[in-house]
């Protein structure tokens, strides 16, 4: 190396120069080949038939299959990734003449709803899990998901009365009690097991900032509830479906119109009002479907509290 500078007469600093170019020109060729085989990660395995079975029968005609055994001791693992990304809400829910909205709401499809609905009006009734795990319409993966939400009368009595008071004086008087949600006051609220003078005031105050409860569920967005306080309280309140929640004119509402709305933000509320001005005459809820940019379940939430007249 020396004869090789000493032939092209090169000072010692551009000898220098010469092997930190050499250098450079080296690293620039290995640096692709490092970066393929300490970075780059391995290919996404591909959903396996187990999920695109599930996934199929949800649009099948879910009639012609029949009843299939669910094993719910232990999790679908083939479908777990699928919903762990899905964005539709959970809430608590007795099964038993749940509204179609809720079961919707839920991510249900409306031929699966439709399964459900024609076992009630035979004079079906779900008691336990298992219960509702024999409905051919529901797929092994929804089951999975909604089942820690399951509420069922019996089981929520005996779990309420173990779980908050301990003796069968609670359990016995917690299978009478029966509050209207919207027409009860902080003092009858009270009398609900685990329920005190500020999170009876916290109910009660989000009942009037949302004009009227439309299902039990909804306690849920209330601050501070715990989801065993809920499981315990369910059964014990009701909803009067001839209690009419106030409802906002969409037709003429402005923005602050719909800010009052407990679920409704300022961002929101200009979305849905610049469509509504650029889509007029709109017709009901399902013409807002189109606006792609809403949260996940919004629409069914907002549904009972906007009036289209």
């Amino acid at each position: 190396m020396g004869r090789f500078f000493n032939f092209w007469e090169l000072s010692e600093r551009e000898r220098k120069g010469y092997v930190l170019l050499l250098m450079l020109i080296l690293l620039i060729l290995v640096a692709p080949w490092a970066y393929r085989h300490f970075f780059i990660s391995r290919p996404v395995e591909q959903p396996s038939l187990a999920l695109l079975d599930s996934l199929m029968l949800s649009n099948t005609d879910v009639a012609k299959y029949p009843p299939k055994a669910h094993d719910y001791s232990r999790s679908n693992t083939a479908t777990e990734p699928y919903f762990k990304k899905t964005k539709v809400p959970l809430f608590y829910f007795n099964p038993n003449q749940l509204p179609e909205e809720q079961w919707l709401a839920l991510g249900f499809s409306t031929k699966q709803v439709q399964v459900i609905k024609n076992y009630e009006k035979k004079g079906g009734r779900f008691r336990s899990k298992a219960d509702l795990a024999k409905i051919y319409a529901i797929s092994d993966a929804q089951f999975q998901r909604i089942s820690p939400y399951l509420l069922f009368d019996t089981a929520i009595v005996q779990k309420s009365a173990s779980s908050f008071s301990g003796n069968a004086s609670y359990a016995t008087k917690s299978k009478t009690l029966l509050i209207d949600l919207n027409r009860a006051d902080t003092s009858e609220l009270k009398k609900l097991h685990g329920i005190g003078s500020a999170f009876s005031k916290r109910i009660v105050d989000f009942r009037e900032r949302l004009g009227g409860y439309s299902s039990v569920a909804q306690l849920a967005d209330v601050y501070g509830l715990s989801p065993e306080l809920l499981t315990a309280i369910h059964p014990q309140l009701y909803i009067d479906s001839s209690f009419p929640v106030q409802q906002i004119s969409f037709r003429t509402a402005t923005v602050a119109d719909l800010m009052r709305h407990p679920y409704i933000n300022q961002k929101t509320a200009t979305l849905i009002l610049r469509y509504r001005d650029q889509h007029a005459p709109i017709k009901g809820i399902t013409d807002l479907e189109n606006i792609l940019a809403l949260p996940e379940g919004f629409l069914r939430k907002i549904e009972p509290y906007l009036s289209f007249n």
